[in-house]
């Protein structure tokens, strides 16, 4: 993929690396043929203790019947040509200094994308200015064309959900912690602990989970809990800070198997930030790389346009 900026070529190395700037689109389309790249991954499906060999791609990723209960979250097909999220020339300055500027991305339904670069370059600062908890110094995010103002804030964040790398837990039991976010009148879904149940076993946690002290937990399973909890809510877009930081390769894989069918199967688009460029080849269909005074796109499997 070619280099996109507003400004022209990116300008020469200085001792800065910041700020970056970017313009590109990611989207599926039903004219351009899907490349899957070759390979498996193996996995333990936790609720069957069967052995998942998964050509990544080619196949379906086996899960629990209950899962076919959650519904896609656009279901006319109107619906799904329109960008479901769009950044539009942001800038992101926590401090005197721009961080990020002129970033503007379209992100369509059911596409995975990965953040990746050198500390330090706004990766997270840039989810949480989409998520809505930190301000931007300049352009607008809108989702369906709608900003989150119009939205409001409380629904807004209930469908563009972040889940930090250092996750927040309640000081109160794993359930607790599913089930608070279901007592908000922004989420009119019942919370189905059948569901809950499933998704937490296939994510390599067991029910009896459920009535530890959530803060008790090791970060890994901290990470774990609080992507089921987001999952639960049935948001339209994930952002997810280094989501697997924490956990051991077997679990990683889980944690990607679970990813891809949120997004393939359930119609979700997610946003997620690392640092291992090997998780961002095999999981995501495009990458964004915040390299200093340069931004560049690696294209997989046919489903950008820069």
């Amino acid at each position: 993929m070619a280099v996109q900026s507003r400004h022209g070529p990116p300008p020469p190395p200085e001792s800065s690396p910041c700020p970056v700037s970017a313009v590109f689109t990611i989207a599926t389309s039903g004219r351009r043929r899907r490349r899957e790249p070759s390979g498996s991954l193996q996995g333990v499906d936790r609720t069957g203790g069967r052995v998942l060999t998964t050509d990544t791609g080619a196949r379906p990723i086996p899960h629990p019947p209950s899962w076919r209960r959650m519904r896609p979250m656009i279901a006319d097909d109107r619906e799904e040509a329109l960008p479901v999220l769009k950044v539009s020339d942001l800038a992101i300055a926590p401090g005197d200094a721009p961080v990020l500027k002129d970033i503007s991305i379209t992100l369509q339904r059911g596409t995975l994308l990965a953040i990746v670069g050198p500390s330090g370059c706004g990766k997270t600062s840039l989810l949480r200015t989409i998520a809505g908890l930190d301000d931007a110094a300049a352009g607008e995010v809108r989702l369906h064309d709608r900003s989150p103002d119009d939205i409001g804030w409380p629904a807004y964040r209930r469908v563009v959900t972040l889940v930090q790398q250092q996750p927040v837990m309640l000081d109160d039991t794993v359930l607790e912690n599913l089930v608070r976010p279901f007592r908000h009148r922004s989420v009119s879904l019942p919370f189905d602990r059948r569901l809950a149940i499933d998704l937490l076993e296939t994510l390599g946690l067991t029910e009896r989970c459920l009535g530890q002290r959530a803060r008790t937990l090791s970060v890994g399973e901290q990470q774990r809990v609080a992507l089921l909890r987001a999952i639960l809510i049935e948001p339209e877009v994930l952002l997810l800070d280094e989501p697997t930081s924490a956990l051991d390769e077997e679990s990683q894989v889980i944690i990607e198997q679970v990813l891809r069918l949120q997004v393939r199967r359930h119609g979700r688009s997610a946003i997620v930030v690392t640092h291992d460029r090997r998780q961002a080849d095999r999981l995501c269909d495009a990458q964004l790389d915040l390299q200093p005074h340069v931004i560049q796109y690696a294209q997989r499997r046919g489903v950008v346009d820069a």
